[in-house]
């Protein structure tokens, strides 16, 4: 069995993600971007956006961090085919999201044990680049309880390589580095130093236009990784992320960043987390009362 025949065998729905694009503020860029059946090496400012917006939001409504950097190199599983390499992306997404909330089962030789899922969600957002000795490679933050990490990994490793039709696979090809954060504050660190690494590809000609009419260049606001020369992606976008972080979710909690806010200077501090301590907070005392309330009209 070939590769896209594999994946192809595969029937799963994926998961549906945010894909409207929305106003932002002021641009203004250097050169033209190609329009053709690939993607620029580099990322617009809209999807610098959409990264951005989706990993603070994150911990806005949900109160976590990414603590796992998955890292796919298509190549080794025989896999160059941009269309192909979505596909199985989308198939893999869909399947982690059932994975994290309804648990799976696993047969032993000597015995069989349960993991019971935690009944989460599955954030995550994905970028995919080209270049390099990796050559068509994903980026890929989520979010997986520690209890659960060396099953979800293991897994993931199987479903790829199912996914790709091939017998083996090598370590290599599929690789993860996880958060050994000890505090808040490491987290929020690793959560946005890994997020400004998949925003390395921003387009470095990009400025955007301040409340006090003057321009800063996006890589100034955003802080992503130096900039890497890479090719052309054989497909027409670069970046996915979770229906749970996208821009429909925000819509509807009313959510607006520091970078929105023109807040340059907090959109890295890891407030986000307190104010999502305070929300709940905030919900549970209403509740209270409300509980009260409907005590005494009894």
């Amino acid at each position: 069995m070939n590769t896209e025949q594999a994946v192809d065998s595969i029937n799963v729905q994926t998961q549906p993600h945010s894909t409207d694009e929305r106003q932002s503020v002021p641009v203004r860029s250097e050169g033209n971007r190609p329009i053709e059946r690939q993607h620029s090496p580099t990322l617009s400012l809209r999807e610098a956006e959409r990264l951005y917006e989706a990993a603070s939001f994150l911990m806005w409504q949900y109160g976590v961090t990414f603590n796992v950097h998955l890292t796919i190199l298509w190549h080794m599983l025989g896999m160059t085919d941009g269309a192909l390499v979505t596909k199985a992306l989308g198939m893999l997404n869909a399947e982690m999201a059932k994975w994290l909330k309804v648990g799976q089962w696993f047969e032993g030789m000597q015995r069989r044990s349960r993991r019971f899922g935690y009944g989460g969600l599955h954030h995550y957002i994905a970028v995919h680049e080209n270049g390099g000795s990796e050559g068509l490679h994903t980026h890929e933050l989520l979010v997986v309880p520690p209890p659960v990490l060396p099953d979800f990994i293991a897994w993931t490793k199987t479903r790829l390589r199912d996914l790709s039709g091939q017998p083996w696979i090598p370590d290599t090809a599929v690789y993860f580095s996880l958060s050994n954060a000890r505090n808040e504050r490491e987290a929020v660190e690793r959560h946005w130093g890994w997020t400004r690494y998949v925003m390395k590809q921003t387009e470095p000609n990009v400025e955007v236009l301040g409340d006090d009419g003057t321009w800063t260049p996006a890589t100034a606001i955003f802080k992503p990784w130096p900039h890497r020369e890479m090719k052309p992606l054989p497909m027409t976008k670069a970046v996915v992320t979770s229906h749970t972080i996208g821009q429909t979710a925000r819509r509807r909690e009313g959510f607006v960043s520091s970078y929105m806010k023109g807040d340059y200077e907090a959109m890295h501090d890891g407030h986000e987390l307190a104010e999502h301590r305070e929300r709940v907070r905030r919900f549970k005392h209403e509740a209270e009362i409300a509980e009260v309330l409907a005590t005494l009209h009894t």
